[in-house]
């Protein structure tokens, strides 16, 4: 699954723990890659930011993915 993009928080602890993500996912799902039973799965940061206009811990991204037929 390819998701969206959570800003990764934004606003992260030093250890890019996030603050807030202002979204109903766990936080283990906010930002980078990651497993739910079978799925593997990829949160974005994004390379933006909202509401408030700094970045803190969370460095901006623009991932490319390369799907390749198994």
């Amino acid at each position: 699954m390819l998701c969206g993009h959570t800003h990764g928080g934004q606003i992260c602890l030093p250890n890019g723990r996030p603050i807030l993500t202002d979204s109903d996912t766990p936080r283990r799902l906010a930002r980078g890659s990651w497993r739910y039973h079978q799925m593997i799965g990829y949160t974005s940061v994004g390379s933006g930011t909202s509401i408030i206009d700094a970045r803190l811990n969370c460095l901006p991204e623009v991932t490319l993915h390369r799907l390749v037929r198994a």
